[in-house]
């Protein structure tokens, strides 16, 4: 998807057209970035250019999307458009042109795309995003007369971003209902029910840890202060609090691997200097060279 080339699809209005375009083109900008994480941690001026490109992208498809918006709404069926502008708006929030400035500040942000690039052009369905856009754009009847469609009026961009209702192509989720979880029990059952096997033992180091979780972060968990009372907790709440707890340790472990994986290749990089140097690019300085002894008859021996 980061090597898509963008053409102008025949038989199009210069609106529909350009909103086509610039949609696709952003989409692409934002899987290149993606695509890219693994490159970027100590490149913060690679990621600043990229990161730009997103933004630049993202703010003129939202531009040409909002033009015809009304025109793809009214043509009916899925609005695939909307799904992929949204997805690239998505893409943009989470790429900052500053990144923090903390030593992890852009770390911090790399882990945070490459955790959740998943998130990103998921609606797929088994078919390609470019693909669904042209069936959609198939469906929008041409303007009258054989002249473009006045464009409509858009709000700023910083207005909140246009959400797909129910009947343009997705039925509206009904809310999740409340199920209370009374015990220790109950809740290690739902924590274990998405693995199909008890994957977490209700035994006390378990317990234990599962209550200091819930001190240090922000846990729903509601502990009785009397002892022989079971502790209480909305399933729904536990199950999104456990998922963002994953969420945090597997940003942390990706942004480990990513650190050693970058040390690794850069001690790799070295080239030979001199008789008895090693330079190291990648670090000040360089590394000596054991020499091999001579015996007394000036030939060099075994170390």
């Amino acid at each position: 998807m980061s090597q898509l080339y963008v053409e102008r699809p025949p038989g199009l209005d210069t609106q529909l057209a350009d909103a086509f375009v610039a949609v696709a083109t952003a989409m692409r900008e934002c899987a290149r970035l993606v695509a890219s994480v693994y490159y970027l941690w100590e490149r913060e001026g690679e990621y600043r250019r990229l990161a730009a490109c997103v933004a630049d992208a993202a703010t003129a498809a939202r531009t040409a999307y909002l033009a015809v918006d009304l025109r793809l709404r009214r043509a009916g069926g899925p609005n695939a458009m909307l799904d992929v502008l949204n997805d690239v708006l998505t893409v943009h929030s989470r790429a900052p042109l500053n990144p923090p400035a903390t030593p992890d500040g852009l770390n911090a942000v790399l882990t945070n795309l490459y955790m959740k690039r998943a998130d990103t052009f998921a609606r797929v369905d088994g078919r390609g995003c470019i693909d669904r856009m042209l069936d959609q754009l198939a469906r929008v009847p041409p303007p009258t007369n054989n002249t473009p469609a006045a464009a409509e009026p858009y709000p700023a961009a910083s207005a909140p971003l246009p959400q797909a209702k129910p009947g343009d192509g997705e039925k509206a989720q009904p809310p999740t209902p409340f199920h209370p979880l009374t015990s220790w029990g109950e809740i290690f059952a739902a924590l274990n029910a998405p693995h199909g096997r008890p994957v977490l033992k209700n035994d006390e180091p378990t317990r234990d840890k599962i209550r200091k979780l819930n001190t240090k972060h922000d846990g729903p968990i509601v502990f009785p202060r009397r002892k022989g009372k079971q502790p209480s907790v909305g399933e729904a709440a536990l199950m999104a609090w456990w998922d963002a707890i994953r969420e945090h340790f597997d940003a942390r472990n990706a942004e480990k691997q990513a650190k050693a994986m970058d040390a690794r290749l850069t001690v790799a990089d070295t080239h030979n200097f001199g008789a008895s140097e090693t330079v190291v690019p990648g670090v000040s300085g360089s590394v000596k060279r054991t020499r091999k002894k001579k015996d007394d008859k000036g030939k060099e021996g075994k170390r």
